[in-house]
């Protein structure tokens, strides 16, 4: 299969990803917009109340009520204004619980569902991708989800059931009262939603900003020790100031808006408000609208105005979060070049044998293997040696199926690998790679990593075949040191040393050694070597090596060119025939490969 780029689609709507995850508490949703329309319905009865407060107040100063039915009047007003407080208290509390609720469980499965797409798409998705931009999207996808649900419940609902409820009292007032307000409330939402999608496109623009803000601290903190050794901090400085101000220019233009938003609102409430007036002065003349009324419409309008700005608001940080969410959803139109087949049965290595068949592959248009075969035996120590780019890399990434072959097989145990699902087939393989990255986690836990299930014992047994006994000796607080990002509390030894406990743990039938002492000074490799002797015991080892020394008694070495085998023997057939490999020795005369 060639590497060329995967097409990325532009990610569907995001309202059925935000369905997906509130689809299980929907019963509860429901019981949360039932506490919002009593809530708003109390507010409006509340509204009601004063206006009705306020005729008979002024029927009272008129003298067409007297003293004890007044005051009776605001009795029963009152009370009834206090049930409606009351209630209102109640189901927003009851609201607010819900949403709490909600949002806990569909927080925790967004996170999940997410983290676990990520970390099963291939090889080719995660060379391509940066971890800073991964965390950055990741995090702000979830505040978007949040942000989503909050936006519903406290911003548009809100106005949608105070709308319905007040317009129903308006149109018993005066037909033209409604029609006004509802015009107002139309062409406010209106104004707000234009803006809105013109500010969403910089948004996208603001989000790439501060990804690769973000991508740039993780890249900075990943290499402090390289950029400290050569004293490039200024540069480092330098470059995430340019990042910043880049980020700052965006937020700029993006938020520039809000001037134009809100002033444009001013004067759309203010013309609401001019209409309403003169309605009511006709209203007035003309005898049809009297005091309760007048009052319920105005205390109606100006009530509405906090649940409109609310629900602009909404559509604001609504069109952000759906920027935040796309740019995280756009992973879920990235497909795995390397799938399952769904026949797939598990593997069992138990004789440890590979066999590569023909097999042709291609980084992009760069030919790599062209009818490339290799017939590895159960138990035998094969070591793959030749200049940087000749393939040897490529061989161990197809053996652990990171890549598929174009054509041709490779089998193991008979089996060609893709039969077997990728995870599980993977399992039964160890490697000790050329640098030993560890988790931000315990020495004692980063050796388990190779065997979860093993028991306490087998996990010290694999730490003193690997001699890394010694090095915790040394350590205050032994198989509790928390050894860093990366290890980077440990050296270079000590981390390979874990690493080759892990793959000890591991207990595989095949295992590689991608370069694993290349790296290392003499006395730790020496080290390492003693610990890899009882690792390689009874199982087949594919070793990448450009340390020739470290490969002399191999079974057999296998010289690679520009993807092709052209030597293979035993470390003193091929120094006899005088070839390639001849060559290589005598440049490196125990040191390293020259380029």
């Amino acid at each position: 299969m060639s590497l060329s780029n995967s097409k990325i689609t532009k990610p569907a709507s995001v309202w059925p990803l935000f369905w997906r995850f509130t689809k299980p508490h929907s019963l509860l949703l429901l019981l949360i917009f039932a506490m919002i329309a009593i809530r708003e319905g109390s507010v409006v009865l509340e509204r009601w109340f004063i206006s009705i407060l306020a005729e008979n107040t002024t029927s009272f100063i008129g003298g067409a009520l007297t003293e004890a039915t007044f005051l009776s009047a605001v009795y029963y007003i009152g009370f009834a204004f206090a049930v409606a407080v009351a209630i209102a208290a109640i189901a927003r509390f009851i609201q607010n619980r819900l949403i709490t609720e909600i949002e806990m469980r569909m927080l925790v499965n967004f996170k999940q569902y997410f983290f676990s797409h990520i970390v099963r798409l291939d090889h080719r998705f995660h060379s391509g991708h940066k971890s800073g931009t991964l965390i950055s999207r990741l995090g702000r996808g979830a505040s978007a989800l949040e942000r989503i649900m909050d936006n519903i419940v406290f911003n548009f609902a809100p106005l949608v059931f105070q709308m319905v409820v007040s317009i129903a009292v308006l149109l018993t007032i005066g037909t033209w009262f409604a029609i006004v307000i509802v015009i107002t409330v139309i062409i406010f939402i209106g104004y707000g939603w234009l803006l809105t999608l013109h500010q969403q496109q910089l948004r996208k623009n603001t989000n790439d900003r501060e990804d690769e803000e973000k991508a740039s601290v993780a890249d900075t903190f990943t290499n402090i020790e390289t950029i400290k050794y050569f004293g490039k901090e200024d540069r480092v400085l330098k470059s995430f100031s340019d990042k910043t101000h880049a980020t700052r220019l965006a937020q700029a233009k993006e938020w520039s808006l809000y001037g134009y938003i809100d002033a444009g609102h001013l004067f759309i409430v203010g013309l609401g408000l001019a209409a309403l007036i003169l309605l009511s002065i006709r209203g007035v003349l003309d005898g049809t609208v009297g005091v309760a009324g007048l009052t319920f419409v105005y205390t109606a309008y100006l009530g509405l105005a906090g649940p409109m700005g609310g629900f602009i608001r909404g559509i604001r940080d609504l069109a952000r979060a759906q920027t935040d969410l796309e740019s995280l959803q756009q992973y879920l139109v990235e497909s795995n070049t390397i799938i399952d087949d769904p026949k797939a049965k598990p593997i069992n290595v138990n004789r440890g044998s590979i066999v590569f068949n023909k097999v042709e592959f291609s980084y992009g248009h760069r030919k790599v293997f062209e009818q490339f075969t290799l017939h590895i035996k159960p138990g035998e120590k094969v070591a793959l040696v030749g200049s940087s780019g000749a393939g040897k890399s490529t061989i161990v990434k197809l053996l652990f199926r990171f890549y598929d072959p174009e054509s041709g097989s490779i089998s193991v145990d008979g089996r060609d690998i893709r039969s077997a699902p990728q995870e599980q087939y993977r399992s039964q393989l160890a490697i000790v790679p050329q640098e030993g990255i560890l988790f931000d986690n315990t020495i004692y836990e980063n050796v388990r990593f190779g065997n979860i299930g093993a028991s306490h014992a087998a996990v010290l047994q694999a730490i003193r075949y690997a001699q890394l006994d010694l090095v915790i000796a040394r350590l205050p607080k032994g198989l509790e040191t928390v050894v860093g990002e990366r290890g980077v509390k440990l050296s270079g030894g000590e981390r390979q040393r874990v690493a080759v406990a892990r793959a000890i743990l591991a207990n595989t039938k095949i295992l590689v050694l991608d370069e694993a002492t290349s790296s290392l000074d003499s006395e730790t490799e020496a080290a390492i070597q003693i610990a890899l002797k009882s690792l390689l015991q009874k199982r087949t080892a594919l070793i990448v090596a450009h340390r020739l020394s470290t490969i002399m008694r191999c079974d057999r070495i296998i010289v690679l060119e520009n993807g092709r085998i052209i030597e293979q023997g035993t470390h003193k057939e091929l120094l006899k025939a005088g070839g390639r490999y001849t060559k290589l020795w005598k440049l490196q005369k125990g040191g390293y490969i020259a380029g």
